[in-house]
C-alpha cells in the first residue's frame, strides 16, 4: 500500500486538442525508500492511445530540503494546484495545497493544512473553486474566499490510495485495497464504499482517477495502477479504462522504467460537480436588471455590448449544442455582431438580427462564454437610430433539453443639445465647473484622441448630457 506522502506521478488531462489524453506529475528519478530518498517530480502529458508522454515542465524544489508531491487538480480557470509534504530549507514542516506554474515549475504554497493536523495524498478541485484533499480525513480550500477547513476523519478507518473525482455532483475517492468511497462532505464519518477492482492483479493498486468530462452524461475515464509490493525500485504501472456505471475496467497501457506515475486529474473534471445549465448577462445585476438580464442607455450607434463583460457567466455541466441570439425588433440598419470568436465554435449570421454559435465537437462551456463577451449591438444605417427598447434574447441550448435564457434591454434615446469638450488627464475625478459629476448621469462619450498634459497621458472627449446644462 502507498503511504502518504511518498513520491509519486500525477496524472493529468491536456486540453481538448487531445481529448483523451490527460496531463501527469512523473517522478523520473527515486532511491532509498527508507526516507532519504530524492525524487524529480515533472509535469508531462500523458497519451493512452500511445503510451507515451511528453513533458511540459520539471518542478522547482527551491526552497526545500525535502518535498513530496501526492497528487494534483486542475481548476475551473485552468490552474494546477499540487498536494504537497515538505520540509523547508528553514526547518519548518509544510502539508501545503500549492499553485504551479506551469511555465517556471515554481510552486507556491496557499494554504498549509500542518497547524490543522491534517495530511492527505488526494485532491480535486470543484466548479466553484474548491479543492478538496483527503487522506484518512476529509478537508477543503476555498480558492475564492482563502479559508481552508478540516471536516472530518472518514468513515471504517478508510485511508485514501490517492485520488479523488467528482460524478454527477457527488464526490469519490479511491482506497487502500482498491476500494472506491463515496464521500459524504458535511459528514465525512457517513461516507460509503460503492465499489472495488478485484480484476486487478492481488499486487496492483489503484493510486489514481482520472475523468475527461463531455458532459455531466458522458466521459471517459482512466485509473492509475501501481505496484503494490512495497519496493520502490520495482517502478512499474498499468494505465487502465474504467467504465463508471458498471465499474468494469480495461487495461489500456502498461510499462516499468525509472519512473511511476500515482494521482491524476483533468482540465474538465471539476465539471461534473456542478450539473447544471445557467447564464446570467450581468452577475452583480450592476446595471439594475433584474435575475439574469442586463440592461444598457445608449444615444447614437453604438456599439454597445449586450452584457456586463466584466462578470457575465455562462456555465453547462452538459455538452452545449447552440447558443443563440435574437434582436427584438428588427429595425432597419440594425445588427449583432461577434467580435473574435475562438475557433472552437461555428458562427452563423454574423452582423445581422440573429447570431448562433454551434458546437461542432466537445467544446466545453467557457469557450462559448469568451464568444458571448463579444458580441455587441450596432446601428449602421443613415442618420441617427430611432429611440425605444430594444430586446436581445440570449438562449443557450444544452444535451437533454436543458436550455437557459437571459434577455438583453438596450434601450436608445435621442442625442441631448447640451455638448461640451472635456479634457480629462488620468487619476483625475471626472468634473465638469468643480463639482463632481453623478455617478447615475447618463454619458454618451465620442472618443478624439490621446495628448499630454504636463507629461500626464490625458484623454480628450466630447461628451452629451441628456437634462445638465454647462453654465
Amino acid at each position: 500500500m502507498r503511504a502518504l506522502f511518498i513520491s509519486v506521478c500525477l496524472l493529468l488531462l491536456p486540453l481538448w486538442s487531445a481529448a483523451q489524453s490527460f496531463l501527469a506529475i512523473k517522478d523520473s528519478a527515486y532511491f532509498d525508500n527508507i526516507g532519504n530518498g530524492y525524487h524529480q517530480y515533472s509535469l508531462v502529458a500523458y497519451n493512452p492511445l500511445t503510451c507515451v508522454d511528453s513533458l511540459i515542465t520539471i518542478i522547482d524544489t527551491t526552497g526545500y530540503q525535502i518535498l513530496e508531491i501526492s497528487d494534483v487538480a486542475a481548476g475551473p480557470s485552468g490552474e494546477i494546484y499540487v498536494l504537497t509534504f515538505g520540509l523547508l530549507n528553514s526547518g519548518e514542516g509544510e502539508a501545503c495545497v500549492s499553485l504551479l506554474n506551469t511555465q517556471t515549475g515554481s510552486i507556491t504554497c496557499l494554504f498549509n493544512f500542518y497547524p490543522l493536523g491534517f495530511a492527505g495524498n488526494s485532491l480535486v478541485c470543484s466548479a466553484d473553486s474548491v479543492l478538496y484533499a483527503a487522506g484518512v480525513a476529509l478537508a477543503s480550500y476555498d480558492l475564492k474566499t482563502g479559508v481552508g477547513t478540516y471536516h472530518g476523519v472518514l468513515s471504517n478507518s478508510f485511508l485514501s490510495s490517492g485520488d479523488m473525482i467528482f460524478q454527477n455532483e457527488k464526490l469519490y475517492l479511491t482506497g487502500a485495497g482498491n476500494l472506491l468511497m463515496e464521500v459524504n462532505i458535511e459528514n465525512p464519518s457517513a461516507s460509503v464504499i460503492v465499489a472495488s477492482y478485484p480484476q486487478l492483479p492481488p499486487d496492483r493498486e489503484v493510486w489514481g482517477i482520472a475523468s475527461n468530462i463531455y458532459d455531466c452524461d458522458s466521459s471517459d475515464l482512466f485509473l492509475v495502477v501501481g505496484v503494490n509490493t512495497g519496493n520502490f525500485i520495482q517502478r512499474e504501472y498499468d494505465i487502465y479504462s474504467l467504465d463508471f456505471s458498471t465499474q468494469q475496467i480495461g487495461l489500456v497501457c502498461t510499462g516499468a522504467g525509472p519512473y511511476y506515475y500515482i494521482g491524476s486529474t483533468t482540465y474538465n473534471e471539476y465539471l461534473t460537480s456542478d450539473c447544471s445549465v445557467r447564464l446570467d448577462l450581468d452577475t452583480n445585476n450592476s446595471s439594475g436588471a433584474d435575475s439574469a438580464d442586463y440592461q444598457v442607455t445608449v444615444c447614437g450607434s453604438g456599439p454597445v455590448f449586450i452584457s456586463d463583460t466584466s462578470d457575465m457567466e455562462l456555465y453547462s455541466g452538459y455538452r452545449i449544442d447552440s447558443l443563440q441570439l435574437r434582436l427584438i425588433p428588427l429595425m432597419p440598419g440594425e445588427a449583432l455582431v461577434a467580435g473574435a470568436t475562438p475557433s472552437t465554435l461555428t458562427l452563423t449570421g454574423q452582423n445581422s438580427s440573429s447570431l448562433t454559435f454551434i458546437n461542432p465537437g466537445n467544446v466545453i462551456f467557457s469557450d462559448f462564454q469568451s464568444a458571448l463577451r463579444t458580441v455587441y449591438w450596432q446601428y449602421t444605417g443613415g442618420g441617427n437610430p430611432a429611440t425605444g427598447q430594444r430586446t436581445v434574447e440570449v438562449t443557450m441550448f444544452a444535451r437533454g433539453d436543458r436550455q437557459d435564457t437571459a434577455l438583453a434591454y438596450i434601450n436608445l434615446i435621442d442625442f441631448p443639445q447640451s455638448h461640451e469638450t472635456l479634457q480629462r488627464c488620468f487619476g483625475q475625478p471626472y468634473t465638469w465647473n468643480g463639482h463632481l459629476l453623478a455617478s447615475d448621469t447618463t454619458i454618451c462619450a465620442t472618443f478624439n484622441g490621446l495628448n499630454s498634459c504636463d507629461s500626464t497621458h490625458c484623454l480628450t472627449l466630447d461628451f452629451y448630457y441628456p437634462g445638465l446644462s454647462f453654465d
